[in-house]
């Protein structure tokens, strides 16, 4: 598949399977590898769209800025993403493969498998959905999935991107209360009910250990991985992609969520 290749925008992983580390590290990880060194082999560039999973717990405390590194993982997902990040490292150092890393943050966009967009619709109509915290003050760290998908052409062409680490996060002040009200309109629901993250954090914890790799036992509680994101306040820097690309968040949120309406319709 990679054979002519002048240019690789990895994108491929699994989502949505919390807990399943093993498989999750053979897709995502692995599979990583495996792109790399096909693109490697024939002379390539290649850019990987990592997460801003990797930053695990520290998005709950700090923001997180590309040379932070990594946090404790949340869950097999950003365990996942962490080690994509240093697979492709290894063998950039050792075959010269002129790669860029993107993290991008919270990506909404319909028309995808994106945790933000379809399946979100599908899960506040399923189960009304939720909100979690300080949702009101908490920033959803979003980025629009075109918005994104600008930042993966600069990294990808940009002579500047090579060999760096890119945050990509629009930066507006779009709280999880603002944004799960505007998503739970586009699926036809009523806003979802608010509840506090601290008792939910503890539940999570009883049902999971990412620290040992131990997924969750009950499907129904919510995880620690889903909660890291949903329940704190989403503080990503994306000043580089700025300052050394020329990157800028080309459709503003009101005017995604007017495509999003039309789209849904």
């Amino acid at each position: 598949a990679a054979k002519g290749a002048d240019l690789c925008i990895h994108l491929a992983a699994v989502v949505g399977v919390p807990g399943e580390y093993a498989r999750q590290w053979r897709i995502i990880a692995e599979g990583t590898a495996n792109v790399c060194e096909a693109i490697a082999a024939q002379g390539g560039r290649m850019v990987v769209a990592s997460s801003i999973a990797v930053y695990g717990t520290k998005i709950q405390s700090q923001v997180c800025r590309e040379d932070d590194g990594f946090g404790p993982w949340a869950g097999a997902y950003g365990r996942a993403k962490q080690g994509q990040e240093v697979e492709a490292l290894k063998i950039a150092a050792r075959t010269g493969l002129p790669l860029t890393l993107v993290r991008p943050a919270n990506v909404y966009g319909l028309g995808g498998g994106s945790a933000w967009g379809d399946r979100l619709l599908e899960g506040l109509r399923r189960t009304g959905g939720a909100v979690f915290g300080d949702a009101a003050r908490n920033n959803a760290g979003l980025t629009y999935v075109g918005n994104l998908a600008d930042a993966l052409f600069l990294a990808g062409t940009h002579p500047a991107a090579v060999g760096r680490t890119y945050n990509v996060c629009d930066g507006e002040d779009v709280s999880w209360r603002r944004f799960m009200d505007d998503m739970a309109a586009l699926a036809g629901v009523t806003p979802p009910p608010l509840y506090p993250i601290e008792p939910l954090i503890e539940i999570a914890r009883a049902n999971e250990n990412p620290a040992h790799m131990v997924g969750p036992r009950d499907p129904s509680v919510p995880t620690l991985e889903g909660l890291n994101l949903v329940g704190f306040d989403n503080r990503i820097d994306s000043s580089r992609i700025r300052a050394e690309l020329g990157w800028q968040p080309r459709i503003p949120y009101a005017l995604a969520l007017e495509r999003l309406r039309s789209q849904a319709d």
